[in-house]
C-alpha cells in the first residue's frame, strides 16, 4: 500500500488558522469573564488558555487540513468502522433495556432522582458499553 504525502499548507493558511484560534479563545475568554462577573481578568484568562487549545484544533481543520491531509474516499468501509457499527447498535439495545429496568425499579421504590443526573448516568452507560463493546469486538476479529 502507498501512501501520498502532500506538501505543507501555504504560510498564509497557517496565519489564519493561527488567527482563528486566537479570536475563539480570546471571544470565549471575554465572554465566560463577563458571565462570571468577578475577577474578571483572571475568569477570562484562565478560559482563553483552557480553550486554546480546542481552537487551534478547530483552526487547523478549517484552514490547514485541506492542504495537508488527503480525504479517503472509502472511509465508511474501513473494519474500524463496521466494528463501531457493531458496537454502537448494540450499545443501543443495552441502554434502551437498561433505561426500561432502571426505570421500573424507580418507579417502584418511588426515588426521586434529578434529571441531570439520569441523563449522565445515561451519558456513561452509552459510552462506556460502546467503548467496551468495540474492545471486545476488535480484539475477537483481529
Amino acid at each position: 500500500m502507498t501512501t501520498k504525502t502532500r506538501p505543507a499548507a501555504p504560510p498564509v493558511a497557517y496565519a489564519k488558522a493561527g488567527a482563528l484560534a486566537l479570536s475563539i479563545a480570546l471571544t470565549a475568554g471575554a465572554i465566560a469573564g463577563w458571565v462570571r462577573g468577578d475577577e474578571f481578568w483572571l475568569v477570562s484568562t484562565i478560559f482563553a488558555i483552557c480553550t486554546l487549545a480546542p481552537a487551534i484544533g478547530l483552526a487547523w481543520v478549517v484552514f490547514v487540513a485541506e492542504h495537508t491531509v488527503e480525504v479517503d474516499a472509502h472511509a465508511e468501509d474501513s473494519i474500524e468502522q463496521r466494528w463501531f457499527e457493531r458496537a454502537s447498535s448494540g450499545a443501543l439495545l443495552d441502554l434502551v433495556i437498561a433505561s426500561g429496568v432502571a426505570l421500573t425499579l424507580l418507579s417502584l421504590v418511588d426515588l426521586d432522582l434529578p434529571g441531570r443526573t439520569a441523563l449522565l448516568l445515561v451519558v456513561g452507560l452509552a459510552m462506556g458499553d460502546t467503548m467496551l463493546r468495540y474492545a471486545l469486538i476488535s480484539r475477537r476479529e483481529s
